[in-house]
């Protein structure tokens, strides 16, 4: 006959924690418990550079005003109008300068150079035109050009050196009153 196997215990009730794992959970809490101190008192010491930091700037904003005010009445005026015209030529809208140059070119003709003067408001161009015609067109735009006045040609010269002939000039036009 066969041999019955011992009944099973199933217990469905709490039994009682070891004391191993009573002092394993009172590490755990006692660990928990420096480390959210100690988060904390970063945090608050955080804050409290922070809010030095604050003060510090706000006291820097205000000794640099206070600065300001002295160096504005001790600038001798030679300084100051050479930093007003540099200021000037830097405030030029070259941009809008150069597509104004650009917009001149014609078919016939290419620019091989643009020297803009800030100082006098002045602009010399260099370009090369396939005939004459194309020469006096691109003249005729600078004259019409709303940005460009008193625009005059300063040199002509043919240059038969290349495979295709080309008339070589150079053109002066104002862009800016001059300061």
């Amino acid at each position: 006959m066969l041999k019955r196997p011992p009944p099973l215990r199933i217990e469905f009730g709490v039994r009682p924690a070891s004391a191993w794992g009573v002092i394993l959970l009172g590490l755990g809490a006692a660990v928990f418990y420096f480390a959210i101190t100690a988060w904390l008192d970063q945090r608050d010491q955080l804050q409290a550079l922070r809010d030095e930091l604050r003060a510090g700037e706000a006291r820097l904003a205000r000794l640099r005003g206070q600065v300001a005010l002295r160096a504005g009445s001790s600038v001798p005026p030679a300084q100051l109008q050479a930093v007003n015209q540099a200021v000037r030529r830097l405030n030029v809208p070259w941009s809008r300068l150069f597509a104004t140059v650009e917009s001149l070119r014609g078919p016939d003709t290419a620019l091989l150079a643009i020297e803009p003067n800030a100082r006098s408001g002045r602009l010399n161009l260099l370009a090369e035109a396939k005939n004459a015609e194309a020469m006096f067109a691109f003249y005729e735009r600078s004259l019409r050009h709303q940005q460009l006045h008193a625009a005059t040609l300063k040199k002509l010269e043919p240059n038969d050196k290349e495979a295709i002939p080309v008339l070589r000039f150079s053109l002066e036009a104002g862009w800016a009153p001059p300061p």
